[in-house]
């Protein structure tokens, strides 16, 4: 269900260019290409999808006043600074370039999320992928409210089984 939501998105997403820096107004669903940065402050809802690159797509310092959703197909993310109010959602489709191990024990090549750069980690939001590396840093990942409030397109499933969960 959430795969075909996602390809819909896809096809129905802007080819323009949008602001991927500075202050934006703008709010849609946008394709960007990996090797990209994605930065700045973003004041109304935005989603944006990459697919199927051999390259990364990196957010950096990426404060948004309601949410900006990250939908990266067989893509990997890569997260520097402080981002603020961000859904991400990576995720592998086929196994032809995962990494095995001897005893077929395999790891996803693409949909993984990776903290880089040299400061400590804070992100405020929620990410769902295949793995997450931190690394050796230390900070905070925090769940951000606006994510509840200002749904970004193509997050209602993916969000919904988070926002649900109770901790104990």
């Amino acid at each position: 269900m959430i795969k075909k939501r996602i390809n819909r998105l896809f096809k129905e997403s802007a080819k323009g260019s949008p602001a991927l820096s500075g202050s934006s107004t703008q709010t849609g669903i946008w394709r960007v290409e990996a090797g990209k940065t994605i930065a700045g402050n973003y004041s109304k809802k935005n989603t944006f999808i990459v697919k199927n690159a051999d390259d990364s797509i990196t957010i950096d310092n990426l404060n948004a006043l309601q949410s900006v959703g990250i939908i990266a197909k067989d893509t990997n993310i890569n997260i520097e600074g402080i981002n603020k109010n961000i859904a991400i959602f990576a995720y592998d489709t086929d196994t032809l370039d995962d990494i095995c191990d001897v005893d077929g024990n395999c790891k996803k090549n693409k949909g993984n999320v990776t903290f880089i750069g040299g400061d400590d980690i804070n992100f405020t939001g929620a990410i769902v992928a295949e793995s997450i590396s931190l690394g050796d840093k230390t900070g905070n990942i925090d769940w951000s409210s606006q994510l509840q409030t200002y749904v970004p397109e193509g997050f209602s499933e993916i969000l919904s089984p988070l926002i649900s969960e109770k901790a104990p």
